[in-house]
């Protein structure tokens, strides 16, 4: 092997080591495009064109069109029908759940339609009183299934796709997908209909869950050794004139201030309680709503001389009335990964505050520097107005749960009709060729900014960057895999080890190859790593390019045996309870049928 080929391999290792490593995966990207620069494999202009990709741009509008849809009320309606398909039924409701997700994931985002479906479903299950781990599973295996469905379903689709426009070979169809995607979504309806009892977990108690819960409920899960008192600022006090950071509460006494109530305003019809921003600053007369463990609430009362009061029913109720809370999950592609509180500036970006904090189940007492990690829950606070905003943020956090006080903010429906004719249009103009799908998916975001369906910033916000930067920087590695003849020596090696074998044996073990690298990286990475050497060994071979593609993409969708797979999946960990063990029992016989459905539907749909 020439040295060129050497160091391109070793970068593809470390690559696959650190993405196995769960570091970020758009950082590892960037550290390949580095790579690529600094031993000379590529040009500083080949090492960044993967950003300008067509492949990018068209993901990028994709976004855009799904947020559109989320913020005009779209997806709410959709998850509506979860509720009336399923009539309180758990198989009825379950299905309901997978064909839903499906679906509405073959024009979005999958983690966006998991991040909308999340409290839908966790609201359902409390209803209905069906356990959650019975629910969130099937929504996570229907959104990864509604990559199968259309073109613009997933990443990988449109990466086989460009792949085979690059070497100037027909595409694959908006609809190609389609016939694959409606069998595996069948066979996940059956496997979870059939084989529920045998392949999800059912919680301790086979009695349901409780219906929604109430604030103090949630306080109880996220604070369950800490008191909630009232104390009141009076004269003499050292609080007067302080500020909520000069008074240090937390550093000196581990204590945190949940709410400062100035009685004054109840004469002004106004809420009495105000948020305990850093900059607030204690007056006399006020009443903070304080929580901490009973004994460092003690000390603090007498070397801060305040005076305690009582916590009454009332006083619970003005307090319920004025600020809500709500439980939110940290994705894995959220920017605050990484992150402690306070270096991720949250009060200030999100205005709201952090009460608690919840990781693999247990309540942290002192998480103020406590780097966040994937699938820790918060129980945030702030005006009910803000907690309603939380509903559109489905990148730095996913909501999970609100309690029964909350009223659900509606979306902006009077728009719905206008991106639902959008959404047509680009369907229409990508399915039958009369424009190009970036073209189409470009011109569609276009439109619902200039129609007001979503705002600019917003459609910014909609977008994930690193999922994009993963893309960008993961193509100039597959073109230095091919400059160097690595490629081709993959592409020989793996013919001439399958020489003599049907067809339909090739195609199984390239789904078996790409499916295992899938549940281990990224399936956009590992799309553009096996898609060239798929359609590499179906020319080699003699057999149809498309339907190698197809393959590969469908394989890449199929993370189902891992958690860490898919941030579709890692998202329903934490509030379905579920361990390592349970992807492997539910994923493995929908990873067996979905193998059979495309070795047995691909040769047909495209003729080798």
């Amino acid at each position: 092997m020439s040295s060129d080929q050497i160091t391109v391999l070793a970068i593809l290792g470390v690559a696959m080591a650190l993405f196995i490593s769960r570091i970020r995966v758009d950082l590892v990207a960037l550290l390949v495009v580095l790579a690529l620069a600094v031993t000379g494999l590529c040009t500083p202009a080949q090492a960044v064109a993967g950003f300008g990709n067509t492949v990018v741009v068209m993901i990028a509008s994709l976004l855009v069109v799904g947020e559109a849809l989320a913020r005009t009320g779209v997806a709410d309606v959709v998850g509506g029908w979860i509720t009336r398909l399923g009539k309180g039924r758990e198989g009825r409701t379950r299905a309901a759940v997978i064909v839903t997700s499906a679906v509405l994931g073959s024009v979005m985002n999958s983690t966006a339609v998991v991040a909308l479906f999340l409290p839908v479903v966790l609201r359902v299950s409390q209803e209905h009183r069906i356990p959650a781990s019975r629910l969130l599973l099937p929504l996570a295996y229907g959104s990864l299934i509604s990559g199968m469905m259309t073109l613009i379903g997933t990443a990988p689709n449109m990466i086989v796709h460009a792949e085979l426009r690059s070497r100037d070979l027909v595409g694959l169809g908006f609809f190609d997908f389609t016939p694959i995607g409606l069998c595996v979504l069948l066979a996940a309806v059956a496997c979870f209909g059939f084989g529920a009892r045998f392949l999800l977990p059912a919680p301790p108690t086979t009695k349901g869950v409780s219906r929604r819960p109430r604030m103090r409920d949630l306080w109880a899960q996220f604070v369950p050794s800490e008191d909630m008192v009232r104390v009141k600022v009076v004269p003499g006090g050292t609080l007067v004139g302080q500020s909520v950071r000069e008074a240090e509460l937390g550093q000196r006494f581990g204590l945190r201030v949940l709410a400062v109530e100035r009685p004054q305003f109840h004469a002004l019809n106004r809420h009495a309680h105000q948020e305990p921003t850093s900059d607030l600053r204690f007056q006399l007369g006020d009443i903070l709503t304080v929580a901490g463990p009973p004994e460092r609430i003690e000390a603090a009362t007498a070397e801060l001389v305040v005076q305690p009061l009582p916590m009454t029913a009332r006083d619970l109720a003005r307090l319920d009335r004025d600020l809500g809370v709500a439980v939110v999950m940290i994705p894995p592609e959220s920017e605050l990964v990484g992150k402690s509180l306070s270096e991720a500036s949250f009060r200030s970006r999100h205005n709201i505050h952090v009460a608690g904090l919840r990781r693999d189940g247990e309540a942290l007492h002192e998480f103020a520097h406590e780097k966040l990690k994937p699938s820790d829950a918060l129980l945030v606070m702030g005006p009910w107005s803000r907690i309603a905003m939380l509903q559109s943020d489905h990148r730095d956090f996913v909501l999970l749960t609100v309690p029964s006080e909350f009223a659900t903010a509606a979306p902006q429906r009077e728009r719905m009709p206008v991106a639902l004719v959008i959404l047509a249009l680009m369907v229409v103009a990508s399915a039958f060729g009369i424009l190009p799908v970036v073209t189409s998916a470009l011109a569609a975001a276009v439109l619902l900014v200039i129609t007001g369906c979503i705002p600019m910033a917003d459609a910014y916000r909609g977008i994930a960057w690193g999922s994009l930067v993963l893309i960008g920087g993961m193509l100039p590695l597959a073109e230095a895999l091919g400059r160097t003849g690595v490629l081709q020596l993959a592409v020989e090696s793996t013919t001439s080890a399958l020489v003599g074998v049907g067809p339909r044996v090739v195609l199984a073990v390239i789904f078996i190859a790409t499916a295992v690298t899938g549940s281990i990286v990224s399936n956009s990475a590992t799309a553009v790593l096996m898609g060239p050497i798929a359609i590499g060994v179906a020319q080699a071979m003699g057999y149809s390019p498309q339907a190698f593609a197809m393959t590969v993409a469908i394989a890449a969708s199929s993370a189902y045996l891992t958690p860490m797979a898919s941030p579709v999946v890692s998202l329903v960990v934490e509030p379905g309870g579920y361990g390592f063990t349970d992807f492997l029992r539910a994923g493995l016989p929908l990873s067996i049928a979905t193998l059979l459905i495309t070795v047995l539907l691909v040769p047909i749909l495209f003729p080798m």
